[in-house]
């Protein structure tokens, strides 16, 4: 067994750092308006790396939720709040997150529902109208929650994971921005759909003029 095989044994897939590191340049923060702060949340911490990365480039305090001990051990040195549980499990204010970095694992449950998924129904509440997603799944299962992204979310930036961490299990990241209320998108879904089997650009070490997105506060 490889090491990347091994690291991912039991659907966990950390974010390689320079991936993180990446990722964080494409968010920036609102401007700060009084005793307003960004909240990320991170519901499959893991050890806390990619979340406190994110965190850091923010100036946001980082919410992490493992279900792992071992695991959540090495995300109590790196996060300000960690639960050691399943995100299922826990309770959240709607809208209470500036920030949901969703890196879930890439697998069945024991109802053969694609977790990616899931994680995304289930968690999108807790995002703010305006708040911002970034999400990380096997490019071709991105066409399971098309239709649900395309009505909950806009503004979409999809890329792949530049090479070589790509070719290990054909990841993307999805930046999108919750909208005030769901409405259907037939377009955006369309387009999600195509960006699921087609070729996405490699996630660039810098983002182009009028990429990045703004992170709000609460």
């Amino acid at each position: 067994m490889s090491r990347i095989e091994s690291v991912a044994k039991g659907g966990y897939y950390p974010t390689p750092p320079r991936v993180a590191e990446a990722i964080a340049r494409f968010l920036i923060p609102a401007p700060a308006n009084g005793k307003r702060v960004v909240r990320l949340l991170d519901p499959c911490a893991g050890t806390g790396e990619a979340a406190a990365t994110l965190a850091k480039a923010l100036g946001a305090e980082p919410f992490g939720i493992e279900l792992n001990a071992e695991r959540a051990a090495a995300a109590r040195a790196q996060l300000d709040h960690l639960l050691v549980t399943s995100a299922f499990a826990v309770r959240l204010s709607n809208g209470a997150f500036s920030c949901l970095f969703l890196n879930p694992p890439y697998h069945h449950d024991e109802e053969k529902r694609r977790l990616e998924h899931a994680f995304l129904t289930s968690l999108t509440r807790a995002l703010c109208p305006g708040g911002v997603l970034v999400f990380l799944i096997p490019q071709r299962r991105l066409a399971i929650s098309a239709r649900y992204l395309a009505s909950h979310y806009t503004g979409f930036r999809a890329y792949r994971f530049p090479d070589p961490e790509y070719g290990a299990f054909r990841q993307m990241v999805l930046f999108a921005v919750r909208k005030p209320q769901a409405t259907p998108d037939p377009v955006a879904q369309a387009d999600l759909e195509a960006w699921s089997r087609g070729d996405l650009p490699p996630l660039p070490e810098l983002p182009v003029d009028g990429s990045r997105l703004t992170v709000p506060g609460l």
